[in-house]
């Protein structure tokens, strides 16, 4: 009776992690989603904006925050701060420097 119980809590542990698994990748994948949408949404208003500017400068300013606001998306809610795909524990300069010893001394 302890060895089938002892089965059952593995599968059901296996199978918990493997929800969890999933319900991360779904977060994450709506997160981008909303990510997209305001690219895009900030994108097909980009023209409207530029063109209410009266100088010159104006126009390089408004062009300036709005090229910001769709570089910077901000936070969504859907993901936590650790869960967070665009803050990797190892960055490609440290990776490619462990890799190669002399790569990044010039």
């Amino acid at each position: 009776m302890i060895y089938y119980t002892a089965i059952r809590i593995t599968i059901l542990s296996a199978l918990a992690a493997i929800v969890a698994f999933c319900h991360k990748i779904l977060r994450a994948n709506m997160h981008m989603n909303e990510h997209n949408l305001h690219r895009q949404r900030i994108t097909n208003s980009m023209a409207a904006f530029i063109e209410s500017a009266i100088t010159p400068e104006q126009r390089d300013l408004i062009l300036a925050h709005l090229v910001d606001s769709i570089a910077n998306f901000g936070h969504s809610g859907l993901l936590k701060e650790e869960d967070s795909l665009f803050s990797p524990k190892m960055t490609i300069d440290t990776i490619t420097r462990n890799i190669i010893p002399g790569a990044s001394r010039e």
